[in-house]
Parts: structure tokens; C-alpha cells; sequence
């Protein structure tokens, strides 16, 4: 009979869901990760911000390696758009990376 913990969760619950949650926390650090390199490569003028400029080889990196053709002006002038929440003319990080998930 497995042991039943708090909340009637039993030991081999709780294993499972520690297990989910620190796939979780190596997925977020992944993914922060990642974001780093992008600004690393994309951010030309290393101000820490993405403009409409840097936007675009990004875009057609990004449209390449999932088999599209490259974006033409008015696709990254609406996915910087989209992108841009708070409509300053700049992707801050926050933004790239609602952009990437």
C-alpha cells in the first residue's frame, strides 16, 4: 500500500510531480537561455533591445528553419508590430520572448 501524504497524495505522486515541475524550471532556463544567444546574435547594436532592423534577419532565420519562405516587409512590420506590447518601437526581451514561445 503506497504512503498517502498531505492532500491524499501519495509519495510516488509527489515524485512525479517534483519531476514535472523541475522539467519545467530546465525548460524556462532553456528558453531564457535561448533568448540570451538571440539577443546575443540579433542585437547589432547591443543596446538590449531588438529594433524593427534587427527584427528582420531574425525573422528569416527563424521563418528558414521552419520551412517558409522569408518574411516580406509588411510580415515584419506586423509580427514587430504584434510584438511590440507596449508600442515603444522596441522588443524588449519580455516581448522576444512571448514572440518564441
Amino acid at each position: 500500500e503506497k504512503k498517502k501524504m498531505a492532500g491524499n497524495m501519495s509519495k510516488s505522486d509527489v515524485g512525479l510531480l517534483l519531476d514535472v515541475v523541475t522539467q519545467a524550471l530546465d525548460n524556462a532556463q532553456n528558453m531564457e537561455a535561448q533568448l540570451d544567444n538571440v539577443f546575443q546574435q540579433y542585437d547589432k547594436d547591443k543596446n538590449g533591445v531588438i529594433d524593427r532592423q534587427e527584427l528582420e534577419p531574425f525573422l528569416k532565420t527563424y521563418y528558414s528553419l521552419c520551412n517558409l519562405p522569408a518574411p516580406n516587409k509588411e510580415e515584419v512590420d506586423l509580427v514587430f508590430e504584434e510584438t511590440d506590447t507596449n508600442s515603444n518601437a522596441l522588443l524588449e526581451r519580455e516581448e522576444m520572448l512571448e514572440l518564441l514561445r
